[in-house]
């Protein structure tokens, strides 16, 4: 749809887009003359929307504080050496080039809650096109001040970020079916075993509570998940959901019990250790407050998790024989390695409509 406007009081022709059209002139503005975006929240898909054109000559500013926008994503786009900035009370969502912009409301992620792929399927999204001169002049001034005013991103601020961004993932509502599930997304869930070890508190964090306290305590670290070294605190942050399963003593899933979510609260330090042992063990504890779990574990999905993480190329996903941090990035890539080969298994030719809750 055309329209005329009166914008800074002259006629200017303006373009109305939704749906489809509205991504594609996203794209078109991408593979233009020194792109230009101050969108606030930028998540899965983003980076393959506007950086993969072969366009090398693009400025990026961003809201990570918010907690809306997936670092991950970040993180990827700095890496192919795209200058990034982040501006703290930005929420605009302004795309351009030197001949044309698109002002709309949607962000270069799924929507501003930081929901992605299948969880914004119902989002409906609208701009204005713009490619009137002194508009875009305009329009370019606004943007060279919002760079001014935005700083570099470093190391820690990601960091930051991330722990913010997971946080917000474990208030967002639960998809459907693990069938929706984003398995490209940078975010997956993690995966950890458990087994039959027995354990003691570190007696300084009862000291003094009441048996109920003592108790509650107890199953919050039981609840949780250890970890060894800086990869595993790094990646261990506050509202992380992880999809926990027994292990038997032949290094199996146990098939008689279930498997479980956590979502991961503070981390505590010398929380624990193994009955026999001297040395104390730090933990993630179980969340107090847990959001909605990711997806529910149906029986089908836990029949497919047990036959897929039971092959041999997954053994590093089940194996006790490891030295220092369990969540290695060697390890996190297998993850994904998984969660891809149980999607494409489990959304296969014959897959039932309906599920059975576990």
């Amino acid at each position: 749809m055309r329209f005329s406007a009166n914008l800074i009081d002259k006629e200017t022709e303006l373009q109305f887009l939704t749906g489809k059209e509205l991504y594609k002139a996203v794209q078109n503005i991408a593979s233009g003359t020194k792109p230009r975006f101050a969108v606030a929240f930028w998540g899965q898909g983003a980076k393959e929307q506007i950086c993969d054109g072969g366009n090398k000559d693009i400025q990026i500013i961003c809201n990570l504080k918010m907690g809306a926008t997936n670092p991950f994503v970040i993180e990827d786009i700095l890496g192919r050496r795209v200058p990034v900035r982040q501006h703290d009370i930005l929420h605009a969502k302004v795309y351009l080039n030197e001949t044309a912009a698109l002002v709309a409301s949607a962000n270069a992620s799924a929507n501003g809650l930081g929901f992605e792929g299948a969880e914004q399927a119902s989002w409906e999204e609208a701009g204005l096109f713009i490619d009137e001169p002194q508009a875009i002049v305009e329009i370019k001034r606004w943007f060279t001040r919002m760079w001014g005013e935005s700083r570099e991103i470093n190391e820690g601020d990601l960091e930051r970020a991330k722990a913010t961004w997971r946080a917000r993932q474990g208030a967002k509502p639960s998809l459907g079916s693990f069938a929706d599930l984003d398995v490209n997304a940078l975010s997956t869930p993690l995966i950890d075993w458990f087994g039959d070890n027995d354990w003691d508190t570190n007696a300084k964090y009862i000291k003094g509570k009441t048996r109920a306290a003592a108790d509650y305590l107890e199953k919050r670290i039981a609840d949780g998940i250890e970890l060894e070294g800086t990869e595993d605190r790094k990646v261990l942050t506050p509202g992380t959901w992880v999809l926990c399963f027994r292990r038997t003593r032949k290094g199996q899933p146990d098939r008689r019990e279930g498997l479980s979510w956590v979502c991961l609260g503070k981390i505590l330090d010398d929380a624990f250790k193994y009955t026999g042992e001297r040395k104390l063990r730090s933990v993630a504890l179980a969340a107090e407050r847990r959001g909605t779990e990711p997806f529910p574990i149906t029986k089908r999905f836990q029949d497919s998790f047990v036959r897929v993480i039971s092959r041999d190329e997954f053994e590093q996903l089940r194996t006790d024989e490891y030295d220092g941090a369990w969540f290695t990035a060697e390890r996190l890539k297998l993850t994904r390695s998984f969660w891809a080969t149980l999607h494409s298994e489990y959304t296969g030719p014959g897959t039932p409509d309906v599920e059975a809750a576990a």
